[in-house]
């Protein structure tokens, strides 16, 4: 369980560990009395030795979808040239045919196993866009950190776009209008698209046309976030049923709560819980207007595999009688 938990730092670690070798050794090929020998050591140390560690300690030794060793052993062959002297990159041709080998491999794997998120997709009866599409993941990959990651990539063009609404009924609550997040969205996107005007030209300027590039795609991607979380508040209502109590908000959180684990339901003023032990916000804003106390911690999930776990869940909704009215007669059957 220790290495489970400390694989990824062991293999950054390890991995500064191997260049800084690397690097110390490449500096003195020079002398060495067979130079070109001693560069497709070194080289083997960076594109086969550090896919190795992360294999061993990431794949087996945490689970993670051995797909993922793909970009590792691609991006090794970058840091291979990178280390190397010019004179010497010739020693890396072997080694570049390797990586296109498993490239290739990789995407191979990809493009059986799209196959299978069609199909999973189309089959699922799952009304939530984004729970579907986690679904039609895990069916390919398996459930963890890579799926959680895809799934929430995948949804925020979707929802960008206005997909996924789920139709309301008498079990469905809104919480976007009284959040105030359209507002704030609003007043955000009018002073980022001065930042993006005024930052693009300054790194275009003194910095270099990469910065600014890089500073579009990611204001931008930035906006398409906002876009797809303020629709997906419209989206994914709360919902609230005779067993259970849906919790969402946007792109951010989905807890599901059993009726039969709610103690009690508070009214908060404001602030009153913030900061306290076992309590999770799942408003948009951090305005929460109830708080449900369970007798059980429940699990909170956010985007890219995040997770909370508490025993009080704060949440808000637009018509507060109607959901006052029904939790009282729900809470108060079971």
């Amino acid at each position: 369980m220790t290495l489970r938990s400390a694989a990824l730092p062991l293999f950054a670690v390890a991995t500064i560990g191997v260049y800084a070798a690397a690097l110390a050794v490449a500096a003195r090929l020079s002398a060495a009395p067979d130079p070109t020998l001693l560069a497709a050591a070194l080289a083997a140390d960076v594109v086969v030795l550090v896919p190795l560690l992360y294999y061993g300690l990431v794949v087996w030794g945490r689970g993670a979808s051995p797909i993922t060793l793909a970009p590792v052993v691609a991006l090794s062959l970058v840091g291979a040239y990178a280390v190397l002297p010019e004179a010497h990159e010739g020693v890396l041709g072997w080694f570049g045919i390797g990586v296109v080998l498993v490239e290739a491999a990789a995407l191979t794997w990809v493009g059986l196993r799209a196959r299978i998120v069609v199909r999973a997709y189309r089959r699922s009866t799952e009304a939530d866009l984004l729970a579907k599409v986690r679904g039609a993941l895990a069916a390919a990959v398996g459930p963890g950190l890579v799926t959680e990651a895809l799934a929430t990539e995948a949804v925020v063009p979707l929802y960008a776009l206005g997909r996924g609404r789920e139709p309301r009924d008498e079990d469905a609550f809104g919480y976007r209008a009284r959040s105030g997040y359209v507002a704030t969205c609003s007043a955000i996107g009018l002073v980022a698209l001065v930042e993006l005007g005024l930052g693009h030209f300054l790194l275009l300027r003194y910095v270099g046309e990469t910065a600014a590039l890089t500073h579009l795609a990611l204001s931008l991607y930035g906006g398409l976030w906002l876009i797809a979380d303020l629709r997906a508040m419209r989206a994914r209502p709360i919902r609230l049923s005779a067993d259970r109590l849906l919790i969402r908000c946007g792109l951010r959180w989905t807890a599901e709560v059993p009726v039969s684990q709610i103690v009690e339901v508070r009214r908060l003023t404001k602030g009153s819980y913030s900061g306290t032990a076992g309590f999770c916000d799942l408003t948009p804003l951090g305005e929460a207007r109830y708080a449900v106390v369970l007798t059980e911690p429940v699990t909170a999930r956010g985007p890219f595999g995040i997770t909370r776990s508490a025993t009080r869940l704060g949440l808000d909704v637009d018509d507060r009688e109607r959901f006052e009215a029904q939790l009282a007669a729900i809470v108060g059957a079971a």
